[in-house]
C-alpha cells in the first residue's frame, strides 16, 4: 500500500521534493514478482524514452493525401516532446509538445516519402527511426461544375464557370451539348468563361469534362436561367421596411426591382384588376391602407416588353387610443 502511494505522488509531481527517494524506498522493501511493476512505473518517468519504431497511417504502404498521421512505438522512459522531419537528420525539425499520434503534411511532388522521428523527455532524447510511405496522385475526378458560382439567373451571357475536382486537370472541355458536338480539349485553368446561346431566354445548360494523361472524366452539368436583359422582374415588397404594425395608415411601399419599370400598379386585392397604372418614378411607394386591421399589400410592374408578377406584402394597422381627458368626482 505503501508503495502504490508513493509511487501515486511521484507520477502526480516528479519534481516533487523526496517524491522519488520516498518511491524508491518503498518499492527496494517489495518483495520479487511484486516489486517489478512498481519500479517499472518509476522508470518510466526518471529514464528517456527508448523510440522502437514509427508508422505512417497505421503501416499504410500509400497515400493520395499529403497530410499523414505518426504513431510513434517506445518504451522506458515517457517522452514529452516530439520531432518530425523529412531530413534524415531532422535538422529542420521543431520540437513539439508530446502526443500519441500527430500529423504531418508531406512535401510537395508525389513518390516516396520519408519521415524522421525522435522523442525526449527531461533525461534524455531517442535515437532516429522512420518510415517510408507512397505519395500518390489523386485519380482525376470531376465531381461538380457551377455556373457562376451557383447563381440561379443571369441576364449575361458570358459566364465563368468553376469546377470541384479531385487530381491534376491538364485540360478541359465545355459544351452547351450533352455529346460535346464542336466542343474541343483546351489547356485546363481553374475558372473559364463560357458563353451562352442567346438565340431564346431560358434555362441554359453547360457540360463539362476533364482530362490528363491517363484518364477522361464523366461530364457534369450544371444550369443558368439566361434572363432577358430588358424583362421586368419584382424580387421583393416591404412595407415599412419590413415592420411588423404601424399605428399609421400612410405606409411606405419599398420594391426590389431587376431592370428598369415604367409603371406600377398598387392596391389591397389580389388581382388589382380595378387598378390603375401609374408612371414609375421610385423603388419607394407611398400607399394609403383603406383602414385598421391586418392589411395586405399586392403590387405589379411592368414596361414595353414585360410585366412582373405580383407580389405582396402585409402588416397590422392598429388604431391608436387617444385619452382626450380625465374626471375626478365627475
Amino acid at each position: 500500500q505503501r508503495a502504490e502511494k508513493y509511487v501515486s505522488i511521484l507520477e502526480a509531481d516528479k519534481n516533487k521534493e523526496y517524491a522519488y527517494d520516498d518511491a524508491q524506498y518503498f518499492v527496494n522493501m517489495l518483495k520479487p514478482g511484486v516489486k517489478e511493476s512498481f519500479q517499472a512505473r518509476i522508470d518510466a518517468l526518471v529514464s528517456k524514452p527508448v523510440l522502437n519504431s514509427i508508422s505512417i497511417n497505421s503501416g499504410a504502404t500509400s497515400t493520395e493525401n499529403d497530410t499523414v498521421t505518426i504513431a510513434f512505438s517506445y518504451s522506458a522512459g515517457t517522452p514529452t516532446q516530439y520531432m518530425l522531419s523529412e531530413k534524415s537528420d531532422l535538422s529542420d525539425g521543431v520540437w513539439t509538445d508530446f502526443v500519441a499520434n500527430p500529423t504531418f503534411v508531406l512535401s510537395s511532388g508525389y513518390g516516396s516519402k520519408t519521415v524522421y522521428a525522435k522523442l525526449r523527455n527531461g533525461f534524455g532524447e531517442t535515437s532516429i527511426m522512420s518510415d517510408t510511405i507512397n505519395y500518390t496522385e489523386p485519380v482525376l475526378n470531376l465531381t461538380s461544375l457551377l455556373i457562376n458560382n451557383g447563381d440561379v439567373s443571369t441576364t449575361n451571357t458570358s459566364v465563368v464557370l468553376s469546377f470541384g475536382y479531385v487530381g491534376t486537370a491538364t485540360h478541359y472541355m465545355i459544351s452547351a451539348n450533352t455529346d460535346f458536338s464542336g466542343a474541343s480539349w483546351v489547356a485546363f485553368t481553374a475558372n473559364p468563361s463560357f458563353v451562352l446561346n442567346n438565340s431564346t431566354f431560358g434555362t441554359k445548360t453547360v457540360y463539362a469534362k476533364l482530362k490528363n494523361s491517363t484518364v477522361e472524366t464523366s461530364a457534369v452539368s450544371d444550369s443558368i436561367n439566361l434572363v432577358d436583359p430588358n424583362q421586368i422582374a419584382l424580387n421583393s415588397v416591404n412595407i415599412n421596411n419590413g415592420d411588423e404594425n404601424t399605428s399609421s395608415l400612410n405606409v411606405i411601399v419599398s420594391l426590389g426591382v431587376t431592370n428598369t419599370p415604367t409603371h406600377y400598379r398598387i392596391g389591397e386585392t389580389s388581382d388589382l384588376s380595378a387598378v390603375s397604372w401609374q408612371a414609375y418614378t421610385s423603388n419607394q411607394l407611398s400607399f394609403a391602407l383603406s383602414g385598421y386591421g391586418l392589411k395586405t399589400v399586392y403590387v405589379q410592374l411592368k414596361n414595353a416588353t414585360s410585366t412582373s408578377a405580383v407580389l405582396s406584402d402585409s402588416i397590422l394597422a392598429v388604431q391608436p387610443v387617444v385619452l382626450n381627458s380625465i374626471l375626478i368626482n365627475n
